[in-house]
Formats: structure tokens, sequence, C-alpha cells
């Protein structure tokens, strides 16, 4: 159970995540016509086959095993994290052949080349330097916890999550740059994803606040990719015209560039789309479930923010559950970093949570005595 409205926040903030990219998940990559014939409408957690074995119903993917790295990381440190501490926490809890979606493992190859590179001893903020795919969402739809340990503080969440981006993507990307700065920039989507969740957890918080908190802390270019996303969220009064409304601007595929549909400039501004449209956690999960594209990474961003705005109420309890049994299983068979559940996910974070505001009450009662 959890303690107060804070941890109840965390919980809603993770396990929309979590769970979020479970349902979403399984038909990643798929059109929304596909989702269409095949489910008519994705709304239970479902099975998939990878590496040879069918996945239980609840389990999630990469995205969610840097999100527990990072977890873990802010857990073990009881606070806000560099990327010099994340680092050392993917040296204590990754081995070197936990990777690979085709081999059975959650963590997928592109962690593998940064994983490498730590283990070698490159500085991690000079990691992201080498990443295959730049401007991908990988990082920055598994950044919750940066935002939620700095709740409140959205720009001290922005800082935080950037310096941790380094270690996944160089700050500006390569190739198209000129053409579309959003295409590839790096670290920006970080600092928005966390800036937003830290502005979510205010007690008094409206969505306004949150789109604000994210576009005051990132550059011009990104700011209006996220403006643009509300736009498209809030002119839409149902889920067929919204979803239309953003396929205007997001239909293509291309066989020669990596991952396509996966890049941050559609993503993140589509979570905050879906975030202003909907007002419940499930609600939010199953729209972008039922999307297309890139399903799970949808789910995980839009649903994370709503989580950390409204709590766990919506989230049902069997999909917790579910998700929980099947880290249990995945960390049996040597596929995942941790078997922690939810609840102690957000009670871990919880603590640190707590620990890092006191520490800040702190300095702020000895600056006020300077200004005695």
């Amino acid at each position: 159970m959890v303690r107060n409205d804070l941890e109840d926040r965390i919980l809603g903030c993770i396990a929309g995540a979590q769970v979020g990219s479970a349902l979403g998940d399984p038909v990643e990559g798929w059109t929304a016509e596909a989702i269409e014939a095949e489910y008519g409408w994705l709304d239970f957690l479902d099975s998939r086959e990878e590496g040879g074995e069918i996945k239980p119903p609840g389990t999630t993917e990469d995205g969610i095993e840097r999100q527990k790295l990072q977890i873990l990381s802010i857990i073990d440190n009881n606070g806000p994290i560099t990327g010099q501490e994340l680092a050392r926490t993917w040296l204590e809890y990754i081995d070197a052949d936990m990777f690979g979606k085709r081999e059975g493992f959650l963590a997928g190859k592109q962690d593998q080349i940064h994983f490498e590179l730590i283990a070698a001893n490159i500085p991690p903020e000079d990691s992201g330097y080498h990443d295959a795919h730049p401007g991908r969402v990988g990082p920055h739809r598994a950044s919750h916890a940066n935002g939620v340990v700095n709740a409140c503080y959205p720009r001290l969440a922005a800082q935080y999550a950037i310096d941790i981006a380094r270690l996944y993507q160089p700050p500006k990307g390569r190739g198209v740059v000129d053409r579309d700065p959003t295409y590839t920039i790096g670290l920006d989507w970080s600092g928005a994803v966390c800036a937003a969740i830290a502005a979510a957890m205010r007690p008094d918080a409206t969505k306004d606040d949150v789109v604000d908190a994210a576009t005051e802390v990132v550059i011009p270019e990104v700011a209006d990719a996220i403006t643009e996303g509300v736009a498209i969220g809030r002119e839409h009064d149902d889920y067929e015209s919204l979803r239309a409304g953003f396929y205007e601007v997001f239909h293509g595929r291309n066989s020669n560039f990596g991952m396509t549909i996966s890049r941050a400039n559609e993503i993140v501004p589509k979570a905050f789309g879906l975030f202003v449209f909907y007002d419940d956690v499930r609600a939010v999960m199953e729209g972008a479930a039922n999307f297309g594209r890139d399903t799970d990474c949808l789910c995980a961003l839009a649903a994370g923010f709503m989580g950390a705005f409204t709590g766990s109420e919506t989230i049902p309890d069997e999909w917790i559950a579910q998700v929980d049994e099947a880290a249990t299983m995945s960390y049996e068979r040597g596929q995942t970093c941790t078997d922690l559940s939810l609840a102690d996910q957000a009670a871990g974070l919880y603590d640190a949570t707590v620990a890092h505001h006191e520490r800040i009450q702190q300095g702020a009662g000895a600056f006020e005595k300077l200004r005695a």
C-alpha cells in the first residue's frame, strides 16, 4: 500500500510506463489497421513470441530495461544520479551476454554498444557519440525516474536527464540535421520528458503547466514539435480523428534508415498529444497501444506522464500483477536485470526522492542563515 499521494504518483508514473510497454509491445511496428483487424480494440496484456519462446502477458522490453537500471541506480545512490553513477550501475547489474531480443533477452543490441564502451573504460559522457541511431526515442522513453526523483523541480530534472542521456546519444545527431533538426537531436528530448514528469507531480499542476515545463527547458525546435503535438491533441474530439491528425504528420517508413517509426521527434510530441487528450492512465495506455507504429514507446511516455499527474488508481491491479509475474519469470531465466515488483520500485524511488528533497531543504535552510 502506498504511503501518500507522492508515492501513488511515483507508482502511477512507473507502472504507467511498464504496464503500458507490456500492453503496446506485442503490436509494436503494426499499422493501426492491422491492430484493429487482429484485436478490434487491444485492451488486454497479450503474449508475444521472441527469442524462440513465448513471452507471457505482462513481459516488458528493452526500453523498460533501461528504465529499471536507472531506477536501481537512483535507489542505490539514494537520490538523483549522473551519467557516471548510472554507468557504474550497468557494470554491477548487467552481464555482457544479457543482450539481444533474438536470444531471448529483454535488453537490445543497441544498448550493448554502450555497455561495452563503458566496460572498456570509455568515459560515460562520450558513449553517446557512438550511438547507431541518433535521434531515436529509446533513451527518452526510459527516463521517467529522473523526473520522479526531482519531483516539483522540472529544470533540475531536465539537467539530470540530459546528463544521463549522453550515455546513449550525441548532443546533436548526424546526417540530416540541417533539413530537420528535431529528427536527430539527442539530448533535449530527455530533458523535456523529465521536466514534464517533475511538473506533473506538483499537487496543483495543470496540463498546461506540464507542457510549459517541458517546452521551457529545450531548444526551440523541440519545443515547437511538442507544441504541435499538443495542438493536435486538443483540436480533436474523438480518437479516430486524433489518430488521423497525427498520421497526417507521421506516416512514412524508410527501409534504408533504421528505426524510422521510433524517432523522438515523432513519439514525444505524440505522447504529449495523448496526455492532453485523455484523463486517466488506462485510457491513455489503450489509446497509445491502438495507435500503430511504435506503440510500446508511445504507451510508456503518455502513460508515464498521466500516472505522474493523476496517480495509479486507474491502472488495473491485474495488469500490475501480470507485469510483476512476468518480470519474475524473466529474472529467473537470466533475461532481465531485476525482479523488483512495481510496488517495490515505487517504494525505493519514494525513499530516494524524499532523501533528495530533504537535502535540498537543508541547503535552503543554510542559505537562509547566510541572508539573516
